[in-house]
């Protein structure tokens, strides 16, 4: 299913109008361009985050640079960001910059 920035918008409002049946919120909240307020609206049950977590799906940009996988994996990730997911480039450079400071200082070498 195809889901567009007013379609989010409409799926906000009918939670909140009438909470959708579980699997519903299930199944949306795994997909990785539902917003992040929305999946917050959808609830904060441990369960329901765990399995959020199981499915892939983090916090942000800033969870994934920052806790998961190897740093090639992240470089190969990074380029695409521009392209994939414009409107959170910015937070991913914005967690990233302080552990490269931290891990590369000031050797532009490494």
């Amino acid at each position: 299913m195809v889901l567009g920035g007013r379609d989010w918008q409409t799926v906000t409002a009918a939670d909140r109008e009438r909470p959708l049946p579980r699997y519903a919120r299930w199944a949306l909240a795994v997909r990785q361009d539902c917003p992040p307020a929305l999946r917050a609206q959808f609830g904060s049950h441990p369960k329901f985050t765990h399995r959020v977590r199981q499915a892939g799906v983090l916090a942000g940009p800033g969870a994934y640079g920052t806790a998961h996988g190897p740093a090639a994996q992240l470089l190969k990730v990074l380029p695409l960001g521009q392209v994939m997911f414009p409107a959170r480039v910015r937070d991913a450079e914005d967690a990233l910059r302080p552990v490269v400071r931290e891990h590369l200082g000031d050797r532009e070498e490494a």
